[in-house]
C-alpha cells in the first residue's frame, strides 16, 4: 500500500497549442496476497495538473486498475 508519483509524457503527435505534452500524475495503490502464488493489486491514478492550455477549459484524467499476479 502506498502513494505513487509519475510524469506522463505523450510521444504521439499532439497539438501542443491546446494541450500539454507532459503532465504530473499521482495515485494510490494497495495489494493483497491471497496465497504464496496469487496477489491482487488495486490502483487509482489522477492527473495533478490541468492538461489544457486553453483558458476556461479544464482537462483532467482519472483511472482505476486491477492487476492479478501469479508467482511461480
Amino acid at each position: 500500500m502506498g502513494p505513487s508519483l509519475a510524469y506522463g509524457l505523450s510521444l504521439a503527435d499532439v497539438d501542443i497549442d491546446s494541450v500539454k505534452k507532459g503532465i504530473f500524475e499521482g495515485g494510490l495503490q494497495a495489494g493483497f496476497d491471497f496465497s504464496e502464488h496469487f496477489t491482487a493489486l488495486l490502483q487509482f491514478q489522477t492527473t495533478l495538473q490541468n492538461a489544457s492550455k486553453i483558458d476556461g477549459i479544464k482537462l483532467h484524467a482519472r483511472g482505476f486498475g486491477v492487476t492479478l499476479q501469479y508467482k511461480f
